[in-house]
């Protein structure tokens, strides 16, 4: 019984170790766009692309800026963000649901919005 309580006890904190490297993870993301870092912020964004290896990664880093940039040019922009609730990944592997609130300009209209964050 002791057996099973210890296990009990190292999984649930292996799980908050992990939700807080998430929630570290992601706020370092999006504080580095409230920033307007963008540069940076790439190194955190995961590239998926329709056949495997059809963009090089730092083709699609590129592409993934402009497009940020592009959006910022129209005035569509994160100003902040709280992250509101962060859950362990599933099946292992390197995506974890987050819920987090997001103050944003949308067309220089400013809304916020409970945006899931993967």
């Amino acid at each position: 019984m002791l057996l099973i309580i210890l296990t009990g006890c190292n999984s649930q904190i292996f799980l908050e170790d992990e939700k807080d490297n998430i929630h570290n993870a992601l706020s370092e993301y999006l504080s580095l766009l409230v920033k307007k870092d963008y540069k940076s912020a790439s190194e955190s964004v995961v590239y998926f692309a329709e056949k495997p290896y059809s963009v090089q990664e730092e083709i699609a880093k590129e592409i993934w800026i402009q497009r940020v940039k592009n959006q910022y040019n129209t005035n569509s922009y994160l100003l902040s963000f709280h992250i509101l609730t962060v859950e362990p990944s599933v099946d292992n592997r390197d995506f974890a649901p987050a819920l987090a609130e997001m103050t944003v300009l949308e067309n220089g209209i400013k809304n916020t919005r409970n945006i899931y964050v993967h």
